[in-house]
């Protein structure tokens, strides 16, 4: 590139940079934490009340505002390499962000104190991570002259360009500790679940153009439940890890977990009748191409780009039957099930695993069944979806420059294949006729040797069949994401 940059190429930089030092900062201290908060508090203390909802105005010191934003340029400054941190020092700290995000933190109503205890954190935990500083710092890249060295505009700017590929924005996904990161957060700060959500919603307001669908939608859909979403995925994160990792359980654990998962459920079918899985759907953009034709421009070759709009259009119709089926067996599963799990963290007996495990699997056909009926889709176009996000996404770890048709075809036809023996496979196990005579954990440990291997290996079969579903809805999750951020791009820059 050219030094004699005109004035919109340098504000359309000057945006760039601050949306991915938003998107860093964002990843780092929000979103990861709506994601997979642990709140160690009493269950009486986290209850949210109708008085929370309330929107009341709060005003930070300065003092607090400058404090926050001094810990926002050393906490950014600490994921980037130090040919950046030089331009970070250079400019208003309001610039990449940290306005904004005061504004956000400010509409959501969390306290000064907070905000405090907030700033504090990131002056103390900075970034030591060498692989999340090369993939952060692969975002914004100094622009050299031709003998390696940074050039500067005419005001003395260090010139960037931002190639955002989708691999460098995997990274600022995945490659952080983000455990690490979120228990030290939340208990350095008393930041809540909820109060996060309300934050995000607010600042997701601020990055969209209010004259978007998507502003429309979010302004309908609410602060209250929107951030009830993200409520319900760390609460059920919180219960579904420290059962995970507990030792010998409790029936009153168990019944904790059970009770748990039938609230998130059923919060789960009060968003989808009060909001709708469309108006979810429209919000994410899901169902048409995400990335323009001008890939290039975007750090993307053509098999990326290729795979990334595959991805997005596949999603098109799943969304509601995710939630659905999700929804249908939080809300179903028999507490016997879970009884059976904390024998077993107890005693290790491989009959109470298998026990809860088949229990699982009937629970988990009969929701999927029900949310064929409640959802539109049929099982062959649900097929049809699935393995084209599998195929795709086997496709974009590939590092190929060209997307090869023939290579889709054939691995959607392996995933096809494999998703229909699948669900077979869930009918015979989990239907009413093979196992129909197993109704307790006794019913296991009276069966022969032959009969008990075949179900332990039907079931470790279902097992790595839903893994590799998993995995495919990860995949797509991180590609929401990706899409997000470059509708952010291309409506700001």
């Amino acid at each position: 590139m050219k030094a004699n940059h005109n004035t919109a190429d340098k504000e359309k930089r000057k945006n760039a940079l601050y949306l991915i030092a938003l998107t860093i900062i964002v990843l780092a201290l929000v979103i990861a934490t709506i994601v997979v908060t642990i709140e160690k508090k009493d269950v009486s203390a986290s209850d949210i009340k109708a008085s929370d909802l309330e929107s009341f105005k709060i005003y930070y010191p300065t003092e607090v505002a400058n404090q926050f934003k001094l810990g926002y340029r050393t906490y950014l400054k600490s994921w980037l390499q130090d040919d950046i941190k030089e331009y970070i020092d250079a400019i208003d700290i309001d610039k990449v962000g940290a306005s904004a995000v005061l504004i956000a933190l400010c509409e959501a109503g969390i306290s000064a104190d907070k905000v405090a205890a907030i700033a504090r954190y990131l002056n103390q935990h900075t970034n030591h991570n060498e692989f999340f500083e090369n993939a952060a710092s692969g975002i914004i890249t100094p622009i050299l002259d031709e003998n390696g060295d940074p050039m500067y505009d005419e005001d003395g700017n260090l010139m960037i360009e931002t190639p955002t590929t989708i691999q460098a924005f995997s990274g600022l996904l995945y490659a952080i500790d983000i455990p690490g990161i979120i228990e030290s957060l939340i208990y350095e700060t008393g930041i809540t679940a909820f109060e996060f959500g309300k934050f995000f919603y607010e600042l997701t307001l601020i990055s969209i153009d209010p004259t978007a669908e998507e502003y429309a939608l979010l302004v309908d859909m609410g602060r209250a439940d929107f951030s009830y979403m993200f409520l319900n995925v760390a609460n059920l994160y919180r219960a579904l890890s420290e059962t995970s990792q507990a030792t010998n359980l409790t029936y009153a654990d168990g019944r904790m977990l059970r009770e748990m998962l039938f609230e998130q459920g059923t919060q789960i079918y009060e968003i989808l009748n009060n909001f709708g899985a469309d108006k979810i759907t429209k919000l994410l953009g899901i169902g048409a191409n995400v990335v323009p034709e001008d890939y290039e421009s975007y750090g993307l070759t053509n098999n990326s780009a290729t795979c990334v709009n595959g991805i997005y259009t596949s999603l098109d119709g799943t969304l509601e039957f995710i939630l659905r089926v999700f929804a249908n067996t939080t809300t179903a599963i028999d507490i016997s099930a879970f009884n059976a799990l904390v024998d077993y963290s107890n005693d290790r007996d491989e009959a109470d695993l298998l026990y809860a495990a088949l229990q699982a699997t009937r629970t988990t056909r009969e929701a999927i069944n029900d949310a064929f009926v409640e959802s539109e889709l049929t099982q062959g176009s649900a097929i049809d979806k699935f393995t084209a996000i599998l195929a795709y996404s086997d496709i974009l770890e590939s590092e190929q420059e060209l997307f090869d048709e023939n290579q889709y075809a054939a691995l959607k036809a392996d995933e096809t294949l494999l998703f229909a023996n699948l669900i077979a496979l869930m009918e015979t196990v989990g239907g009413s006729e093979k196992y129909s005579n197993i109704n307790s954990v006794a019913d296991i440990v009276v069966m022969d040797g032959v009969s008990r291997s075949k179900l332990r290996e039907e079931l470790l079969q279902i097992k790595a069949g839903l893994e590799v579903s998993r995995d495919g809805i990860k995949t797509a999750f991180e590609i929401i994401c990706f899409g997000m951020f470059l509708k952010l791009i291309k409506t700001d820059a």
